[in-house]
């Protein structure tokens, strides 16, 4: 054995497996160790000496051996590269009796001996631990959503169709999820509306939310009033991958309301008429206490839907924090996971493994920000803003935004005046701006951002009718990137147009 190992040891391959991260077990085909490298040795708490002669199933917890001797015989009657067990929980036994999750990847090798068998091990501890808190994060939040019965809330994707249903929705809508899934959610419209759900999403679509009242239409054909709010969800590049839509079934309010108009409009024309009788009749004043009392009994129970709706507004902001923490561990598992595929060389059959783990994790963070999306809610707060100071205050940042090959300028007119504005949402303009000017100079260029005052005239409104007569401050962001054709200008500001 001990000539057999040295033979084994002056492979070509030998010297690089003590560079490898994970554990290297090689067999011969009675399933004897033959080489074990120093990451197994630290793994399984065996020196090299006790490994080497022993058979696999040393490595395996005790109820596993048995059945492992099996695997490995049909395993030497089609070797082939695979990880092993596939489906299956795997786990290795160390030398002081502990068990521990592990992935094993097998592959035939070819020596002066004959055919042996190269196992990479790698203990998955950290990560089967890092995926139960991310199981149990998603099944909390999940549960928080469908707890929501009182709020319609689902999915719809870029053309409007429903991805997603909920209980809540179900309570509402009458629509049970295997009728929902599918359907166009202008389904909810009174027929004469329809063409509403289509200018609901375009609005969406360009000013990132839209939010209305009005009639909606049941699985049974009943209507009810809503309140119902839409919002744009979008990737990282600002690509629109759908929407999310929360509808609040207001009948109840409404019809209280109303009754409570009605009630106000008919308690004013019997005092008026009581105010008249009162002398003659003291009982006319009781009525009026009576009316009153009605109308207060009223009152109260809208203040208590009232405390309701700030109820729920409450639940969402527990909806964002818990998305919030669930997008943390994403981010850690991430980095972890882009860091093994800097170290892996194209070729390593562990690769395919970690890109597919990558891929999970960027589906998993796309549905986090959905939610996050779905329930952040930002008001303007328009402000009397410099504009100079603006871009004077973003100039450091946008320098090092662009990088060293594009030339950066400003021209700001210390006449331009002030406007009123969001202040973040003019810094988000002008970023959205010099990115995508950056991204039109993949070789290099020039970036001038420009303040003026000018005073707009009857020719710039015959081209911009939108504008208002008189003065006002120019903002302008130009670069010498590689511009757009009058056919792609043409169609800029449509909805979903994408070059």
């Amino acid at each position: 054995m001990l000539v057999y190992r040295v033979r084994i040891s002056k492979h070509p391959v030998y010297d690089s497996l003590e560079f490898i991260p994970d554990a290297i077990v090689i067999a011969g085909q009675d399933g004897r160790i033959t080489l074990a490298n120093t990451q197994a040795e630290r793994l399984f708490g065996y020196s090299r000496a006790e490994l080497l002669g022993q058979p696999v199933e040393l490595l395996l917890p005790e109820r596993f051996r048995k059945s492992h001797e099996g695997h490995r015989s049909a395993y030497a009657a089609e070797p082939r590269l695979r990880p092993m067990g596939a489906g299956l929980e795997l786990y290795g036994r160390r030398k002081n009796g502990d068990e521990f999750p592990v992935d094993i990847m097998l592959n035939p090798v070819q020596s002066d001996e004959g055919a042996l068998v190269l196992g990479v091990i790698r203990d998955i501890t950290d990560r089967k631990l890092v995926e139960a808190a991310l199981r149990e994060s998603e099944a909390r939040f999940r549960l928080l959503v469908e707890a929501v019965t009182d709020y319609a809330i689902y999915m719809l994707d870029p053309a409007g169709r429903i991805v997603s249903w909920t209980e809540g929705a179900e309570r509402i809508t009458g629509y049970r999820s295997s009728e929902a899934i599918g359907l166009h959610f202008s389904a909810f419209y009174p027929p004469e509306e329809a063409t509403r759900a289509h200018e609901a999403l375009e609005v969406a679509a360009t000013k990132g939310r839209f939010e209305d009242e009005g009639w909606r239409v049941r699985g049974d054909g009943s209507r009810y009033w809503a309140n119902s709010v839409i919002t744009a969800l979008r990737d990282r590049e600002g690509r629109l991958v759908g929407f999310s839509r929360v509808t609040r079934d207001l009948s109840e309010r409404r019809d209280a309301e109303e009754s409570l108009r009605s009630l106000h409009r008919n308690l004013e024309a019997e005092v008026r008429k009581r105010t008249a009788e009162l002398v003659q009749a003291n009982d006319s004043l009781l009525v009026e206490i009576a009316e009153r009392r009605r109308a207060e009994e009223v009152r109260r129970k809208l203040e208590e839907q009232l405390q309701q709706s700030q109820k729920m507004e409450a639940v969402g902001r527990l909806a964002g924090g818990v998305a919030h923490d669930f997008n943390n561990l994403l981010t850690g598992i991430m980095a972890f996971t882009e860091l093994l595929l800097e170290h892996l060389p194209p070729d390593d059959p562990l690769r395919e493994g970690a890109e597919e783990a990558l891929k999970s994790c960027q589906r998993s963070a796309l549905l986090t920000r959905q939610l996050l999306a779905m329930s952040r809610r930002r008001a303007l707060e328009p402000l009397v803003l410099d504009l100079n100071t603006v871009i004077a205050d973003m100039s450091t940042m946008l320098r090092r935004l662009i990088g060293e090959d594009i030339e950066f300028a400003t021209s700001l007119d210390p006449e331009a005046g002030r406007v009123r504005a969001d202040g973040g949402t003019i810094e988000q303009v002008v970023l959205n701006l010099v990115v995508n000017a950056r991204d039109a100079m993949p070789s290099g260029g020039r970036l001038t951002i420009e303040t003026a005052s000018i005073d707009v005239d009857e020719a710039y409104r015959s081209q911009h009718p939108d504008v208002a007569f008189g003065p006002h401050v120019m903002l302008s962001v130009g670069d010498t990137g590689v511009g757009m054709d009058s056919n792609v200008m043409a169609h800029i500001f449509e909805p979903f147009f994408t070059t």
